[in-house]
């Protein structure tokens, strides 16, 4: 989930609690609306980097 918190102090706490879930799961907090495209990209690189770097090592995430 991404929160911005200007608008509710409390909403990435809610997220937390009631929105996100599962394997994984995260939230990302901006604390104004103006640093949403910041943390829009913390949170697409937070989301991909598992999946490149299983890319380029495709057999490790395989090993015990």
């Amino acid at each position: 989930g991404l929160a911005i918190r200007s608008y509710d102090p409390g909403l990435g706490a809610y997220y937390r609690d009631r929105v996100i879930g599962g394997p994984g799961s995260f939230v990302v907090e901006a604390e104004r609306f103006e640093d949403f495209a910041d943390a829009f990209l913390r949170k697409l690189k937070r989301e991909l980097e598992p999946k490149i770097a299983m890319r380029a090592h495709p057999l490790a995430a395989l090993q015990p």
